[in-house]
């Protein structure tokens, strides 16, 4: 099924205003590090955000990779903080898709860029995978917790929804999106699926990878983590740890970055 989510682009734009007039009161300008000025707002959660070490190691590969008038596609965008990051960071020049099928989460996104007049952040609200269609979201009560059937289930769940699906290698062969510089993965679960949907990407565009894996067991985390770095290694890319976001207690997280040299 094509995903033509792009249609209608200049009318999504255009209403920034009339989102910039619902936004809700309470956010808060980040206080450091490289979102350090950028205004975000995360409804009750806004205080993790606004010291700004959240995901610090995250922020700074980012803010390293991104140049003026890049095109970068932020995969599972949840509230958007990395989506008004990469904005600022590749200027009125660059394009952000930020790719969130969470309804009230594609809101909030659209809410954050216009808090930051960010009109190079576009919202698609459909879950990048292997293959266009339709799949079943597990809705999770952590607001970025949702995960595809088939991927996982969330420890926290809150429901389902049917949501547009989409595989980024279908989209860029329909020119509907113009390939990316740099893309960042954040699926619950459902990465291989993502990279294996945008296989050819990978091979002719070769874009820089941070790809987030989680889980509630260490081996579990570790295990995602390796069978996306050999799949991206297969394909030429060197790919590091980056430092740990989190004091891991009861939920693992790590973070890679992917770099492949084009000749």
């Amino acid at each position: 099924m094509a995903i033509a989510f792009l249609e209608g682009i200049a009318q999504r734009l255009g209403g920034i205003g009339e989102a910039c007039r619902r936004a809700v009161a309470g956010p808060a300008a980040i206080e450091a590090g490289p979102a350090a000025g950028l205004r975000f707002d995360a409804g009750t959660d806004t205080l993790r955000f606004q010291k700004g070490d959240y995901e610090r190691p995250v922020q700074q590969a980012l803010a390293s990779l991104a140049r003026p008038g890049d095109i970068c596609y932020d995969i599972g965008a949840n509230l958007g903080f990395f989506s008004i990051l990469l904005g600022r960071l590749v200027g009125a020049t660059g394009m952000v898709y930020a790719f969130e099928p969470v309804p009230a989460n594609a809101a909030a996104i659209e809410r954050n860029a216009c808090l930051n007049d960010l009109a190079n952040v576009c919202v698609a609200r459909v879950a990048l995978t292997r293959s266009d269609g339709e799949a079943e979201l597990l809705l999770a009560q952590h607001v970025g917790g949702a995960v595809l059937a088939g991927a996982g289930i969330p420890p926290d769940p809150a429901g389902r929804l049917t949501v547009a699906t989409a595989a980024v290698d279908s989209l860029v062969a329909r020119g509907e999106l113009t390939p990316p510089r740099i893309v960042k993965i954040d699926v619950e679960g459902a990465e291989m699926d993502v990279l294996k949907g945008m296989e050819r990407t990978l091979s002719d565009h070769a874009p820089a990878i941070v790809l987030e894996l989680d889980d509630a067991t260490e081996s579990r985390c570790h295990s995602k983590a390796d069978e996306c770095r050999i799949f991206l290694e297969d394909h030429g890319y060197r790919v590091e740890n980056l430092p740990s976001s989190y004091i891991e207690v009861r939920w693992f997280v790590r973070h890679l970055v992917a770099i492949r040299s084009v000749p």
